[in-house]
């Protein structure tokens, strides 16, 4: 099945129930963000909402932003992930996140702005176009029968799958912390590229240490190719 085939909605329903189907695990999907800060607050109450998806702090217009969660069979919510369209105007990936990296801190966590930084690797500085962020992906770690069995990965195809229905990006990327990069969750996630040591995240609390993480990113012809391959495939 070709690209151009899974881009429409009726295929993207599809996705969504075969989610359903082959995971026991209801898949809901929206754009309308204050909707989604309110079952974070009702469902996740432990990490707020990332602050670039936060509608108190900044409005994300329709046609520039979706949100997945996830639900277990007895109503939990177990997994979120979002993407959104950056205001990057003419800037590369690499130019727009040197001057703004600061608005896509990891949520929860009390940061040291000023003593953070990001580094713009030779991949960001070449992206132009129409770029989206992906964040808020959280699978719970506490049922352990979510794990173990390609979940996270069909959850991020199906974004990536949304995203070029719905955004049409020229790139999308996303902050990954070192420990879960190392792991291979970029991998696991699909993406084709991930830049060490890109943004560095300063505590307040000096004594737990900072967070670095990676830079990850996805071209248009990288979605494509990436999507082009069949799912079973990834799973195996």
């Amino acid at each position: 099945m070709s690209v151009h085939e899974i881009l429409n909605e009726p295929h993207l329903m599809a996705a969504q129930i075969d989610l359903q189907r082959r995971f026991n695990f209801h898949v809901t999907l929206g754009d309308d963000f204050r909707q989604y800060s309110a079952i974070i607050a009702k469902g996740r109450a432990q990490q707020p909402v990332g602050l670039p998806f936060d509608p108190g702090h900044s409005s994300i217009d329709a046609g520039q932003g979706f949100w997945l969660v996830g639900h277990t069979p007895d109503g939990v919510l177990a997994h979120t992930q979002a993407m959104r369209v950056i205001d990057n105007g003419s800037s590369s990936l690499g130019e727009y996140m040197l001057a703004n990296f600061r608005r896509y801190p990891p949520a929860g966590v009390a940061l040291d702005l000023a003593r953070s930084r990001f580094r713009a690797g030779p991949g960001p500085r070449q992206i132009n176009g129409k770029i989206c962020y992906h964040g808020e992906f959280w699978l719970d770690r506490t049922r352990a029968q979510l794990h173990g069995m390609g979940l996270s990965g069909a959850l991020a195809r199906f974004a990536f799958m949304v995203a070029l229905s719905r955004l049409s990006p020229d790139c999308v990327f996303g902050f990954m912390p070192n420990a879960v990069a190392c792991k291979g969750f970029a991998a696991r996630q699909g993406y084709m590229h991930a830049e060490p040591g890109a943004v560095r995240w300063q505590r307040q609390d000096e004594a737990a240490g900072v967070i670095e993480g990676f830079l990850v990113y996805m071209r248009r012809e990288d979605l494509t190719y990436f999507l082009s391959i069949p799912a079973q495939d990834m799973a195996a």
